[in-house]
C-alpha cells in the first residue's frame, strides 16, 4: 500500500463514520417523530381536541421535527472531517501506531509548509513505516456502531408498530386524519347513545301529572355506558339548573332521577 491508497483507505473511513452519523441521527429522528405522533394521537382521542388545539400541536410536530432534524442529521453531516481527523481516530484505538499513522498523513501532503523545514529521507520513511503498520489494519474497528444500531431497530420497529395502528384501526385513522389536518369536518364517532328517555313511563310530548305530584326520568343508555350522568332542567321562570342522575341498582345503563314535588311547569333535557 502507498501513500495514496493510505489516504483512500482514510477517505473511506470518513465516508463510513458520516453514514454511522447518518444511521444514528435518523433513529432518534424518527423515535421522536413516531412517539410524538403517537402521543397527539392518544391525546385527541381521550380529550377530543379542538381545532386550536389539534392546529397548535400540529405546528408543535412540525416544528420539533424540523428543529431535531437539522441538529441531528443535517448539523451532523455538515461536519467536517479531514483525513487528519481520522487518522487520529484509528489511533486512538490502535495506541500502539504510537502517532505514526497521523505523522504519514502530514507527511504525504504536498501541500504542507513544514515540509520544507524536515528531511525528505526521514520524512519518506516514517511514511513508509506507517504504511506498512497501516497495511492489513481494520480502520473500522475503533468505531462502535453499538448504539447507532439499536436506535435504527428501535425506530423501525416503533414506526411499523404505529403505522399497523393506524392502518387497523378506525379510531387511529380518524385521529390522523384531524392531527394533520385539524380544520377537517371530521368528528369522533358517539360511543354512548340514548337507548330510551322517558318522564314518568312515557317517551313522547308533554307529560301531565296532579299538582304536587312525583316525576321521574329515566334514561337508559347504549354502547359505552358512562359513569355520571346530569340532567338539565329548569322550572317555569327559573334559570337552566344541573342535578347528577343516579344509577339503577339492578340496571348499569339505567339512569333516574325524581322531583318529588312538582308545582311548576317542568322542562327537561
Amino acid at each position: 500500500m502507498n501513500p495514496e491508497e493510505l489516504r483512500d483507505r482514510l477517505s473511506g473511513l470518513r465516508r463510513y463514520v458520516r453514514t454511522v452519523f447518518l444511521m444514528d441521527g435518523l433513529g432518534r429522528w424518527g423515535l421522536l417523530a413516531a412517539g410524538a405522533l403517537a402521543a397527539a394521537l392518544l391525546a385527541d382521542y381521550l380529550l377530543n381536541l379542538p381545532t386550536e388545539a389539534r392546529l397548535a400541536l400540529l405546528l408543535g410536530f412540525v416544528g420539533a421535527l424540523g428543529w431535531y432534524g437539522w441538529r441531528w442529521i443535517l448539523r451532523a453531516q455538515r461536519v467536517p472531517l479531514t483525513c487528519d481527523d481520522m487518522a487520529i481516530l484509528v489511533e486512538r484505538s490502535r495506541p500502539e501506531l504510537n502517532d505514526e499513522l497521523i505523522s504519514a498523513v502530514e507527511f504525504s501532503d504536498p501541500q504542507r509548509a513544514h515540509r520544507a523545514f524536515g528531511s525528505e529521507i526521514m520524512m519518506a520513511k516514517v511514511v513508509q513505516e506507517a504504511v506498512q503498520r497501516a497495511d492489513g489494519l481494520d480502520f473500522r474497528s475503533g468505531i462502535d456502531t453499538t448504539l447507532a444500531r439499536r436506535l435504527l431497530l428501535a425506530m423501525s420497529l416503533v414506526v411499523v408498530a404505529v403505522g399497523g395502528v393506524i392502518y387497523t384501526s378506525d379510531a387511529a385513522r380518524i385521529a390522523t386524519v384531524r392531527f394533520f389536518n385539524p380544520y377537517a369536518a371530521v368528528d369522533w364517532p358517539r360511543q354512548t347513545h340514548i337507548a330510551d328517555f322517558t318522564i314518568n313511563g312515557q317517551s313522547q310530548g308533554e307529560c301531565v301529572i296532579p299538582r304536587g305530584g312525583a316525576v321521574q326520568v329515566e334514561v337508559t343508555f347504549a354502547g359505552r355506558i358512562p359513569g355520571k350522568t346530569w340532567i338539565t332542567y329548569r322550572f317555569r321562570g327559573d334559570s337552566w339548573r344541573n342535578e347528577r342522575m343516579r344509577r339503577a341498582p339492578d340496571e348499569d345503563a339505567v339512569f333516574r332521577h325524581t322531583f318529588t314535588k312538582v308545582i311548576d311547569d317542568l322542562e327537561v333535557e
